[in-house]
C-alpha cells in the first residue's frame, strides 16, 4: 500500500483561506524521488556504502473538479448549526400517480404517449353503446408532485426523510431549450399567459400552423388538504377548435349566441348546440344525457356532422395529421416529438435552503410517438 503526505506552503495555506479548499484544488502531482531502490541479483545485495539509485517516477493530473466546483469555500469563521445542519439536506422531488392501472412514484420522468392507440380506442367506442363510465378523451398521468425533505445521517450514511410537502408547495415547470419551447407551443396552441401590462391573456396559436394540434397538455391544480396547488397534476386530452351553436341554420360562437340571447330571447328560431373541428360542424340535436367520466361521451354518441358521423372522427383525423406534418420521421410511418421539461419546486425557508443545497430529480420528458403502420400495446408508458 502506497502512503501519500502532502505539505502546504505558507502561501497556499493564505489561498485556501481566501477562496476555500474545494475550490483551489484542480490538479495534483505524485513523485517518488525520495525512495531508493536497491538493485539485487542473483539474490545478491549490494552492500551499505555502494551508490544506491534514486528512482523518480512522476505522475500528475490537471483534471478540473467540477463536482467541486459549486460547494462552499472553507470558512474563515466556525459555521453555526444551522448552517451544518442546512448542508446536510437535500430536497427529492417525486410525481405519484394512484392510478390503479399504472402506480408509480418516481423523480425523473419519461411519458411516452402513443398516439395511434389513442386514436384506436377513441374509435372502438363509436361501436359500443352510450355508458355513463365511458372514458378516453383525457389521459390522467400523474396526481400530485412531493417534496421530501431529507437529512443526512453520517452514521449510516443514509437519507431520511424528515417531512413530506405536498399542499404547501410552489410548481413551475421550464422548459429546457427553445427548441422544446416550440414544440410544446405547437402541442399545446391553446393556453392562458399574462402579458407585460400583468394581464391574463387567452393565446390561440392554431392558424399560426397550417395542420395545428387538438391536444391540451396541462399542469393543473388539485385540492390538497384543503388547499388548490397549481400544476400538481398532468392531464392530457383533446378538444374542438371551437364551441358554439347553430342559430337558424348559421354557426356562431357561444359567446355570441349567448349575449344575442340575453338581449332578445326572440333572436333566433332554433337553436342547436354544435361545435367545430377543422371546417366542419358537428350539432347536437338528440335532447340526450352523454355525460361521461371526461366528456367522451358527447365526441362519440352526441355531436355529429350532416352525414351523421361522430365528432370524435374529426378530433382523431386532426390529431393524425398534426402529428404527419410536424412529427420527426424516425422510420417508414413513424412520427416522434419530444418535449423536455425542468419542474422546480418552492415552499418555506427550510425547505428552500436545502433545495438550493442539493435537489434530486424534476427532469421530465414527454414523448409523444404516431405509428401509422400499426397499433401499439399500451396507451402510454412511464420510465
Amino acid at each position: 500500500m502506497a502512503e501519500i503526505n502532502t505539505y502546504i506552503t505558507e502561501e497556499g495555506w493564505n489561498s485556501l483561506i481566501k477562496s476555500g479548499l474545494l475550490n483551489s484544488i484542480t490538479s495534483f502531482k505524485a513523485s517518488d524521488a525520495s525512495i531508493i531502490y536497491g538493485i539485487e541479483e542473483n539474490n545478491i545485495k549490494p552492500a551499505f556504502y555502494e551508490t544506491p539509485l534514486g528512482g523518480s517516477r512522476e505522475g500528475a493530473t490537471t483534471i478540473p473538479t467540477c463536482s467541486f466546483s459549486e460547494r462552499t469555500p472553507i470558512p474563515v469563521q466556525p459555521p453555526s448549526t444551522q448552517t451544518i445542519q442546512s448542508l446536510d439536506s437535500r430536497v427529492k422531488l417525486a410525481f405519484v400517480s394512484e392510478d390503479c392501472v399504472i402506480p408509480f412514484e418516481k423523480n425523473n420522468l419519461t411519458v411516452r404517449i402513443n398516439v395511434d392507440k389513442w386514436i384506436d380506442n377513441l374509435l372502438n367506442l363509436k361501436s359500443t353503446t352510450y355508458v355513463r363510465t365511458a372514458s378516453g378523451l383525457k389521459i390522467n398521468v400523474w396526481d400530485y408532485i412531493s417534496g421530501y425533505l431529507e437529512e443526512y445521517n453520517s452514521g449510516t450514511k443514509t437519507w431520511s426523510v424528515n417531512e413530506e410537502y405536498k399542499s404547501n408547495l410552489d410548481i413551475s415547470y421550464k422548459t429546457l431549450s427553445s427548441l422544446d419551447s416550440r414544440i410544446y407551443d405547437l402541442v399545446n396552441p391553446k393556453y392562458m399567459e399574462v402579458n407585460q401590462k400583468g394581464q391574463k391573456v387567452f393565446v390561440n396559436g392554431q392558424t399560426k400552423t397550417r395542420f395545428p394540434s387538438n391536444m391540451f397538455l396541462g399542469f393543473n391544480s388539485k385540492e390538497i388538504d384543503g388547499i388548490n396547488i397549481f400544476g400538481t397534476s398532468n392531464t392530457l386530452g383533446l378538444y374542438p377548435d371551437s364551441w358554439g351553436y347553430m342559430a337558424d341554420g348559421t354557426y356562431l360562437l357561444t359567446g355570441a349566441v349567448e349575449d344575442s340571447y340575453r338581449q332578445n330571447p326572440n333572436s333566433y328560431k332554433t337553436i342547436y348546440p354544435a361545435l367545430k373541428i377543422d371546417k366542419k360542424i358537428y350539432q347536437l340535436k338528440e335532447d340526450k344525457n352523454y355525460t361521461t367520466t371526461d366528456g367522451v361521451g358527447y365526441m362519440v354518441w352526441g355531436y355529429k356532422d350532416s352525414d351523421g358521423n361522430p365528432a370524435v372522427n374529426g378530433l382523431t383525423d386532426k390529431l393524425k395529421l398534426f402529428m404527419k406534418a410536424n412529427g420527426t420521421e424516425e422510420s417508414s410511418g413513424v412520427y416522434k416529438m419530444v418535449i423536455n421539461f425542468m419542474v422546480d419546486l418552492k415552499s418555506d425557508k427550510k425547505f428552500n435552503t436545502a433545495y438550493q443545497n442539493k435537489k434530486v430529480g424534476g427532469d421530465l420528458t414527454y414523448e409523444f410517438y404516431y405509428n401509422e403502420n400499426m397499433v401499439s400495446t399500451d396507451l402510454y408508458t412511464i420510465s
